[in-house]
């Protein structure tokens, strides 16, 4: 090999072989061999699945409430709802605990008391059975979270995680 071509050679070298680039095929090749072996299946869901009849009178707990479904009649929900926290419960709160996903309306502007009266408040220890529309054909039971609003700073129960999913 000539003198100029050693040098051709080794400059190839240089540029081919830097950090970055090795760096970038170790993470292609990682990436390959994860999917080899299953590394990009799809994860098992993490909410519970299950049947309206299998679940009445169970009671389902979702921060800060605990959900019984006791059954359905004349197209609407019943539920009682127990709020386990120590601080009332708002319906607002409510309405993104039980809801009906892809439902035009929130339950919280439809969900009414046995006695017909609007749902207020929930208070610590009092359970209180709520009648709503049924607004599809699956209902999903939220937990919340207590924390601090980025908005104004208040604490409030935001970021309504599905615990469980009814099919009706």
């Amino acid at each position: 090999m000539t003198n100029s071509a050693m040098k051709v050679a080794q400059a190839l070298k240089g540029d081919l072989f830097t950090r970055e680039n090795l760096l970038l095929v170790g993470a292609a090749a990682t990436v390959g061999v994860l999917g080899i072996f299953g590394g990009f299946a799809a994860a098992e869901p993490e909410v519970e699945r299950a049947e309206l009849a299998s679940i009445i009178g169970e009671p389902v707990a979702a921060s800060p409430v605990e959900v019984t479904v006791l059954g359905t009649e004349d197209g609407m929900l019943r539920v009682r709802a127990l709020n386990t926290g120590v601080r009332p419960v708002q319906s607002l709160t409510l309405g993104n605990i039980i809801e009906f996903p892809g439902a035009e309306n929130s339950t919280y502007a439809s969900m009414t008391r046995d006695d017909g009266f609007p749902v207020r408040t929930l208070n610590p220890g009092v359970p209180v059975d709520i009648l709503i529309p049924v607004a599809g054909d699956s209902l999903a039971i939220n937990s919340m979270t207590w924390r601090q609003s980025r908005l104004d700073g208040s604490m409030q129960w935001f970021d309504p995680t599905p615990v469980m999913e009814v099919s009706m």
